[in-house]
């Protein structure tokens, strides 16, 4: 049976209206949201889509002031953020980044200094760092090696030089 050959029922009611696939109209697309907006939609399901709005748009007090990023955005999305919260989306992903650091070693085999790299890690819950010193990042369930652009330079701004982005399929 070919998709050509699918055909869904309407109602059960034998006697009910049939459909076959190919006249049913594809699924719209999904949109494409920000990780903050994504964030937003998920801790306010219970709003409906007009209060949602109402909340970034025109809060009720000044302290349900929303992040400027997360207002602007819908104010300037504000179809986007609809079709968003009624059919469904897809969030960006934010790009993830390793912090490499070089150090030398000295290689007695070759006489020679050895470059290698130490990986900065971070513990998201206690904000605490390391250096995982080994040839890639290593695994933890409690330290990441995989920051953000954001995490990476809250701990310190000079990392920022030294981070190199997580390739697709390479991560820990």
């Amino acid at each position: 049976m070919g998709k050509r050959d699918t055909v869904y029922q309407l109602d059960k009611d034998p006697r009910a209206c049939w459909i076959d696939e190919w006249h049913l109209a594809p699924a719209p697309a999904l949109v494409v949201v920000p990780q903050f907006v994504d964030v937003y939609i998920k801790n306010n399901r219970q709003l409906t889509i007009y209060w949602a709005i109402r909340q970034i748009l025109h809060p009720d007090s000044d302290k349900n002031i929303l992040a400027d990023e997360l207002v602007n955005w819908v104010a300037w999305h504000s179809d986007k953020f609809a079709r968003a919260w009624l059919d469904g989306y897809m969030a960006e992903k934010e790009p993830l980044y390793y912090v490499r650091l070089p150090y030398s070693t000295w290689d007695e085999d070759e006489a020679d200094l050895k470059t290698n790299f130490a990986y900065l890690q971070c513990d998201i819950t206690s904000d605490e760092t390391r250096m995982s010193f080994s040839s890639k990042p290593a695994f933890s369930y409690d330290f990441k090696s995989e920051l953000n652009e954001a995490t990476i330079k809250s701990i310190d701004e000079r990392y920022w030089a030294f981070a190199v982005p997580v390739e697709e399929g390479e991560g820990c």
